[in-house]
């Protein structure tokens, strides 16, 4: 059974790797290569020390430059300098013996240790939670992650996906169908879930739990298949236009178009197409360049731009379910399958890409379901920065004529033309109506020219419970989401921050030894 647990190509390469495995720390890829690359004496031990450091291919991945390194998934890749940065790396295929720059979200270590297993993810609970939970992951399905207990030191988490209590989940019953397990460190280097079955290794911890159930929701299949691949960071912020082909046209927006279309042969992307005299050329590319320094698993990724002639292009991660609020009212229309709790998950993953962008300063202007964009089982992205600038005051203020959604605007914000981190905020609170309606359009009853008038004098929307199509909202959100965020001081809304943290916990199962 060991080799569904690590790459095919073996379990370990030396007895330091199996020691890693047997117990000692979990490091992530630069801690891993900083303790392998760290200086040494002398210049051949550091050349020795660097090729020592190996990496194992999550996806396959074909070169975008002349410089780049193609490579198939499980492939072992050998560093050979990790001095361009932190997004990039110089490898050696041993497989093939090409050597080229290879993106970092691509690999995982390949050191024995638990992130070079097979079950490794680096994500958290909900988020091996939509992983597992994806349509055709069967029964047993399982990852090893992070474990999220600060108090728990060493430990990692196990999430397995059980279909027990399916027919009462038909019944639209909640049952939880995944479990999470603390998987805590022994003082002599093993591992145990129960204090009564100790392990020696999480090989063998793992092993066991795949060859019978032993008081576990289930027996362990195999290891949760990766069906999400991410966007590589490409190190040419300019793309070669005549790499993309166009597969299908999504969309007609203000500015142009918008087309599904494949980056090489691999890669699906979004692309929108600028109209000419649409932009300043200075301006967008001012614009692309903040966006394209941005990363996180919430926010969707700036793949790249082509301006060398017309018309510009800007390239970006593809989204295949479309806007959010496309996504609620189709799902309406056939069934409602989203339930609230899935519209609680989907407000805290906007929450999450919200709070980033707040660290980094940077103001959305434009947070609504119709620029929030849809993966696989749910999955939601903050999109659509067309408004956005990275920002060195508090405030941006709008040019004389620019439009903006009076719906979804701040009151300070609409008034003044100056918006801040505390006017997305209130937008926030906008788009929290639009989910739990599933689509509804803010302010149903009123225009555009009344909105304004009546929220400065004090008017706020109800609670939409069991509106038509929506779903029964309950009054914490009501009160603690929606009405927080629409309080008229900037100052007395809460930080994304503080709602990404609420909507985090919103929903706690209590279930023996889980762990969130």
């Amino acid at each position: 059974m060991g080799n569904c647990l690590f790459s095919r190509r073996g379990r370990y390469a030396t007895t330091q790797q199996k020691k890693l495995v047997d117990g000692e720390s979990c490091a992530t890829i630069a801690s891993v290569v900083a303790a392998a690359t760290a200086p040494t004496e002398a210049a051949s031990a550091s050349a020795s020390a660097a090729s020592a450091v190996q990496m194992r291919a999550l996806y396959d991945f074909e070169k975008q430059a002349d410089d780049d390194l193609s490579f198939k998934k499980d492939d072992i890749l050998d560093l050979v300098d990790n001095s361009s940065g932190e997004f990039w790396w110089l490898m050696r295929n041993q497989r093939t013996g090409d050597s080229g720059y290879v993106p970092c979200n691509y690999i995982q270590p390949y050191d024995g240790g638990p992130a070079s297993l097979t079950a490794w993810f680096d994500v958290d609970r909900r988020e091996a939670e939509r992983c597992l939970l994806m349509p055709g992951v069967p029964h047993g399905s399982f990852i090893l992650r992070p474990c999220g207990q600060r108090s728990e030191s060493g430990a990692f988490s196990l999430s397995v996906r059980t279909d027990e209590d399916l027919e009462a989940q038909q019944q639209q019953q909640q049952k939880v169908l995944v479990r999470h397990y603390i998987v805590r460190p022994t003082d002599e280097g093993g591992f145990y879930i129960s204090p009564n079955r100790r392990f020696s290794s999480l090989i063998e911890l793992l092993e066991h739990y795949q060859q019978q159930q032993d008081g576990m929701c289930c027996q362990l299949g195999l290891p949760c298949p990766r069906e999400y691949v991410p966007p590589p960071q490409l190190r040419d912020f300019e793309l070669n236009r005549q790499l993309l082909s166009f597969v299908e046209k999504l969309g007609q927006g203000s500015f142009g178009e918008v087309w599904k279309a494949r980056l090489g042969r691999l890669l699906e992307v979004a692309v929108k197409s600028m109209k000419e005299a649409t932009m300043n050329k200075a301006d967008f590319l001012s614009e692309a360049e903040k966006m394209h320094k941005l990363h996180h698993p919430k926010i969707v990724q700036l793949v790249g731009v082509c301006t060398r002639e017309e018309p510009f292009y800007i390239v970006t991660e593809f989204m295949p379910n479309g806007a959010l609020t496309a996504y609620l009212r189709r799902d309406n229309e056939q069934g409602r399958r989203v339930t609230f709790g899935h519209m609680i998950d989907m407000l805290f993953q906007v929450a999450d890409g919200m709070c980033y962008l707040e660290q980094k300063r940077f103001i959305h202007r434009d947070l609504r379901a119709a620029n929030i964009l849809v993966g696989l089982n749910n999955t939601v992205k903050v999109g659509d920065f067309g408004l956005s600038r990275c920002i060195e005051e508090e405030a941006y203020c709008f040019k004389e004529g620019t439009k903006f959604p009076i719906r979804w605007t701040a009151p300070e914000a609409a008034k003044s033309k100056a918006f801040t981190h505390k006017s997305d905020v209130w937008s926030f609170g906008i788009l929290a109506y639009e989910v739990v309606t599933r689509g509804g359009l803010p302010y149903p009853e009123y225009s555009n020219c009344d909105i304004l008038r009546l929220v400065c004098g004090g008017y706020r929307m109800a609670n939409p419970s069991c509106p038509a199509g929506g779903v029964p909202c309950d009054q914490f959100l009501y009160e603690s989401v929606m009405l927080a965020c629409w309080r008229l001081e900037p100052a007395a809304r809460p930080t994304f921050a503080a709602l990404r943290n609420l909507l985090e916990n919103y929903f706690v199962e209590k279930q023996p030894q889980y762990e969130h």
